[in-house]
């Protein structure tokens, strides 16, 4: 009896952390749109909303730390569990840092809505919607122990880097075709980075969801087409 007790009070415990990296990933999942929504719409109130909020995903992602820190501590977890706690914890961190991403692009918008030069809407909803779609599928794949779509989703992160390549090129020759459009250029591509990068750390949820379930990552190296470092005006 007390064995199943045992087994009983873990399998609530890893109950628990995976109900509140879901908690987060709705949290995080929400900022992303809304800071979107406010880049594209111009709404600073919302900007800022989504602001305030980072606090509480980085409260939450501590939580996460410290449930999986006790749990590793008490149960001394092996095998398929350890595996399930370890992806966990990563996950979490992954999270955490798009939500410091959309809290940015959030910071972003409030300096592009001060702008005439250039419209913060510059080809950049399609764009955003690739990123959403790759982070949703990501945490879908997590959510339904789904190893094919964890692996769809860390393959999806070419096309986002296509989608950046492509906005970052036209943002900067418009820098050069106008010195007006410089500052709000600027922080434009810093956006474009944002989400850039919450395609990457959506691909590493997608990793650690692989390796939870079988016990490796994904074979090979992570596809990429970001060609932005290699750019020089013609």
């Amino acid at each position: 009896m007390i064995s199943e007790h045992i087994v009983s009070a873990f399998d609530r415990e890893l109950g628990q952390i995976r109900h509140q990296i879901l908690q987060l990933s709705g949290l995080v999942e929400d900022q992303l749109d809304h800071a979107i929504e406010a880049l594209i719409r111009r709404n600073p109130t919302l900007a800022n909303q989504v602001i305030e909020k980072d606090d509480a995903v980085d409260t939450l992602e501590r939580a996460i730390g410290e449930t999986v820190v006790n749990v590793v501590a008490r149960r001394q977890p092996v095998a398929n569990d350890l595996r399930t706690v370890f992806a966990a914890a990563q996950i979490a961190q992954s999270l955490e840092r798009v939500g410091d991403f959309a809290a940015n692009t959030a910071k972003r918008s409030l300096a592009l809505d001060q702008s005439t030069s250039f419209a913060p809407a510059f080809y950049l909803s399609d764009y955003a919607k690739a990123v959403r779609g790759l982070l949703s599928m990501a945490i879908k794949a997590y959510a339904d122990s789904d190893l094919d779509l964890a692996l769809e989703a860390w393959h999806g992160d070419a096309a986002v880097d296509r989608h950046h390549s492509s906005l970052f090129m036209n943002t900067m020759n418009a820098m050069r075709a106008d010195s007006d459009n410089i500052v709000a250029g600027v922080h434009l591509l810093f956006v474009l980075k944002n989400l850039e990068r919450i395609g990457d750390f959506a691909t590493s949820i997608a990793e650690s969801t692989h390796f939870a379930l079988t016990g490796k990552y994904p074979p090979g190296e992570r596809p990429k087409a970001d060609t932005t470092s290699t750019w020089v005006p013609v």
